[in-house]
């Protein structure tokens, strides 16, 4: 049975850093302008009583200064399969001068996927969708 289990805060950098250390698995990282997207293989870790086969990290919109970073840790392999294809379309994606195989004609370019509300609700849908619930409760 796939599970999901959505954190419902935003996540810092600092927690990234050291989830990725503690991972014996394959990190997948998809660059971003402000913040980065990543995979993370959670096999043998757990998450307070939460045990997952994968942590992803999706950047949100928050504001013009910054991102905000939401995470689900997950069974489902075809969400894995999926950022993983998103992540080799970037990798493989690549022109940027210094590059191997920089094609001077074309010019610089990365593919930069847009991931928020691919794999999960966003924290803006999650809060609407409990401000609505209460909202209910109170009508």
């Amino acid at each position: 049975m796939k599970k999901n289990y959505l954190i419902k805060e935003s996540v810092s950098n600092e927690w990234i850093d050291e989830v990725t250390q503690l991972s014996q698995g394959e990190v997948y990282c998809i660059q971003g302008g402000l913040n980065d997207a990543y995979l993370i293989d959670f096999r043998g870790l757990r998450y307070g009583r939460v045990r997952r086969d994968w942590l992803i990290i999706v950047p949100e919109f928050a504001n013009t200064w910054g991102d905000d970073l939401h995470a689900m840790f997950t069974d489902d392999d075809e969400i894995a399969e999926k950022f993983i294809s998103e992540y080799e379309k970037q990798q493989d994606s690549v022109n940027i001068e210094g590059e191997e195989e920089y094609d001077s004609e074309c010019g610089d370019y990365r593919y930069y996927p847009v991931l928020e509300g691919v794999f999960m609700k966003t924290l803006k849908q999650i809060r609407t969708d409990e401000l609505n619930k209460l909202i209910g409760e109170l009508g």
